[in-house]
């Protein structure tokens, strides 16, 4: 205990003046995300060791300071809130006891709302900036040889997908932000000798089967909604289909590890996947849902007993 009271000398006022002070960079696009990141750490820290006082005063603080600098638009309000809320809950709820897998669905969905309302009130500002984007690549594109025409046309393409699918990227923007959070805690954590709850090995790592029910239920949907539906559907699988990728990943690690294949060649096996880019994203998404239904490595009797 007096080891961590001298440890709190320094991660308290740091936190405090970290949280405090993010507001003032958080538009700047590297460093800005980085102290996001470092803030949303001591926030996380705040609520799992119950330090009220200090994450009230910090994260308040932040707030008043932000909306001092930039005003109340709900832009700055909704940037300030997705990097606190999703890390304040994570901390709570961790410290309560949930398991760790419910603590993240919960702090994802926490994500998804404030990234709806970002997305809802500045969509207009996002896709003019995608739209003029788009419109210096064909003025620098054009031109410039017999297949600019392609190209240009490969980027309208790419810029249609993104402004369809730009609300599940930002959720998975701060989800990544909020795991290095919590990978962050568990560093410090366990370099102070604390204990603190988390997942299971990774080779065990398997979606629950009953999320085949909503991929059934976005797909139907899909299929018969209206062009409003089908972009809130695409969203959905993208953002679901990121964690069967994961999972997928997770099993052909469990094999790859029971054949004893050496480092060298799973490293050429993942680079094979970065050379397949989104086939091979789609084939491990493909591998993780038909894994959480058939449970290949029987990780559900791992668990029971």
């Amino acid at each position: 205990m007096a080891f961590w009271d001298n440890i709190e000398q320094v991660t308290n006022p740091s936190g405090i003046l970290t949280i405090l002070a993010f507001p003032v960079v958080m538009g700047i696009p590297v460093i800005g995300y980085l102290m996001e990141t470092i803030a949303l750490f001591f926030v996380i820290l705040f609520a799992f060791r119950r330090r009220y006082l200090f994450l009230a005063v910090s994260i308040f603080g932040s707030l008043f300071l932000a909306i001092l600098m930039y005003g109340t638009d709900i832009l700055i309000i909704s940037m300030w809130a997705k990097a606190i809320i999703p890390g304040a809950l994570l901390g709570y709820l961790i410290a309560s006891g949930m398991s760790i897998q419910r603590v993240f669905v919960l702090s994802i969905l926490s994500i998804t709302a404030v990234v709806l309302i970002l997305f809802w009130q500045e969509k207009t500002v996002i896709f003019q900036a995608l739209d003029k984007t788009l419109s210096w690549i064909e003025g620098g594109l054009a031109g410039t040889s017999n297949q600019a025409g392609e190209m240009i046309e490969l980027m309208r393409q790419t810029i249609t997908v993104i402004k369809r699918l730009i609300p599940a990227f930002m959720v998975l923007s701060v989800v990544s932000q909020l795991f290095v959070g919590w990978v962050l805690l568990v560093i410090f954590l366990k370099a102070i000798g604390e204990f603190l709850p988390g997942f299971v090995n990774f080779y065990y790592w398997k979606m629950p089967d009953y999320y085949l029910y909503i991929i059934g239920l976005t797909i139907m949907m899909r299929l018969i909604g209206g062009e409003l539906l089908m972009v809130v559907a695409d969203n959905i699988i993208l953002l679901i289909g990121f964690f069967y990728a994961a999972f997928g990943f997770a099993l052909f690690e469990y094999y790859l590890k029971k054949i004893k294949l050496s480092l060298f060649l799973r490293v050429l096996f993942y680079i094979g996947f970065i050379f397949l880019q989104l086939p091979g994203l789609i084939l491990a998404a493909a591998v993780g849902l038909f894994d959480s239904y058939f449970d290949f490595r029987n990780v559900k009797a791992r668990m029971i007993g």
